[in-house]
């Protein structure tokens, strides 16, 4: 079966595309990234069943690539999606935009540094499976590059974005898993 949009839906899916601003794209990434971490920080069932067990462990190691490749898009230079520096750039040239522009890239290289080994693990594992010993297997910590997209998106948007999904605030949610785990630990 094929399926073809015609020219009408195009034009219009375009329009609305270019509709959406950089900070609301950013804001959009972001929330993918918190639904994604809260999905894998959630409790899941254990089960007696193998496979049922494995298709949760593969679910796990598709979050954390979700998560590790989404952050890593967020310092490319990839005119396809949109990166820090790049919303940076077009949303200074607005004559309202209200962050300080010192800080904002202070911010994004501070980011830079800490996604480094998100994006090893993209360049070594994800997206080319390594022929050097196991350790690459260990997903890297994001936490802290989550914590960091999210104060930057909010420094470019000029106020709190809200993370919301079902009913649940997603912002507020990441911070109480993360206490959970520190805890237990």
């Amino acid at each position: 079966m094929s399926f073809r949009m015609g020219r009408n839906v195009k034009r219009r899916v375009k329009d609305a595309h270019q509709q959406v601003t950089p900070d609301q794209a950013l804001s959009l990434e972001v929330l993918e990234i918190l639904q994604s971490f809260y999905f894998l920080k959630c409790e899941r069932p254990e089960s007696d069943d193998p496979v049922e067990n494995m298709r949760t462990l593969k679910f796990i190691g598709l979050l954390h690539q979700d998560i590790v490749l989404r952050l890593c898009k967020f310092v490319e230079e990839d005119s396809r999606s949109w990166s820090f520096a790049q919303a940076f750039k077009k949303l200074r040239k607005r004559s309202a935009h209200t962050f300080v522009d010192a800080e904002v890239q202070r911010r994004i290289e501070e980011f830079r540094n800490v996604v480094r080994p998100s994006r090893e693990h993209r360049d070594s594992y994800i997206a080319h499976h390594s022929k050097r010993d196991r350790a690459h297997l260990k997903p890297p910590e994001f936490l802290p590059a989550i914590r960091l997209a999210v104060e930057i998106t909010d420094m470019l948007a000029g106020e709190e974005v809200s993370y919301r999904l079902l009913g649940i605030d997603l912002r507020e949610r990441s911070s109480t898993l993360e206490s959970e785990e520190k805890v237990s630990e």
